[in-house]
């Protein structure tokens, strides 16, 4: 997890994430039939894992590209399954 411009492997911060990331998951889970909140778990720590590693690697790199372009990218890792739309 990203905290204050550092990556941080520990559980500081997490729980201001952890419900607005569930609200936006677990409803798209559930559209595509998936209703465990076990296996909706794996998919929150899918995303969660992806969105942290594409901004540890964004800050390892100097933060050399536009923020646009960071999000263009999380977006584009976001199963299609998932997309509003």
């Amino acid at each position: 997890m990203l905290v204050n411009g550092h990556i941080s492997t520990t559980n500081a911060g997490a729980d201001i994430w952890y419900e607005p990331i569930w609200n936006i998951i677990k409803p798209r889970c559930e559209k595509a039939s998936i209703t465990s909140d076990e296996e909706i778990m794996y998919y929150f720590i899918y995303f969660q894992a992806v969105f942290t590693m594409i901004l540890k690697h964004w800050v390892d790199t100097g933060c050399q590209k536009e923020e646009a372009e960071i999000a263009s990218i999380i977006k584009d890792c976001i199963p299609a399954v998932f997309r509003e739309g």
